[in-house]
């Protein structure tokens, strides 16, 4: 037995210019986690228009506002180079980049919402970064029973810096921390 469902999707034929909208931002501080204002004017939207504003590239992190507001609070948990986004129905209106620089290092346990930021003093020694066993414990886990995910960030821009004059040298090394966290993941990403 073969069953076809079909599905009437209407959408909305509303052509949607870009310059009928504004989207603009601003980092509030200088710590993390960072605050960001998106300023914003919707008013062209049609009332059954869906409108978000995305954070970044992952789809997880959108919002959905109102056409009638103008303002949109926004919070960065990890520095980085991000690109802003107004969407309208799933299409994208209006991308804005944003720089969200550390101050130094940043050290992190990645936590499901919000990272347990490690401080300076327990994370940075001499020419070396990393985050003890001790350090871990004192946080409140257990790395044989809860997986652990470790997050290192150095993020400002290097002006004139190019890919034809950098190099980049390190040596890692994880600690076996046994448990569920037997197999671990490194991971360095250089944005130039």
């Amino acid at each position: 037995m073969i069953t076809l469902i079909f599905k009437w999707v209407s959408h909305d034929s509303q052509i949607i210019d870009a310059s009928d909208y504004r989207f603009d931002l601003e980092k509030i501080g200088s710590t993390l986690p960072a605050s960001v204002l998106f300023k914003y004017n919707a008013t062209a939207a049609s009332p059954n228009n869906v409108i978000e504003i995305q954070q970044n590239w992952d789809s997880r992190r959108r919002t959905i506002i109102s056409k009638d507001d103008s303002i949109h609070t926004s919070i960065y948990y990890y520095p980085g180079f991000f690109e802003a986004k107004l969407l309208i129905n799933d299409q994208i209106i209006i991308e804005k980049p944003l720089l969200i620089p550390s101050d130094g290092w940043v050290a992190a346990i990645d936590r499901e919402q919000v990272p347990l930021y490690i401080n300076k003093s327990s994370s940075l020694h001499h020419d070396t970064i990393g985050i003890s066993m001790e350090t871990i414990r004192s946080s409140g886990i257990n790395p044989e029973a809860e997986a652990l995910s470790t997050v290192f960030n150095y993020v400002k821009p290097f002006a004139g810096l190019t890919t034809n004059d950098f190099s980049f040298e390190a040596a890692i090394k994880n600690e076996s921390l046994g448990g569920v966290n037997i197999c671990q993941k490194a991971e360095i990403l250089i944005l130039l």
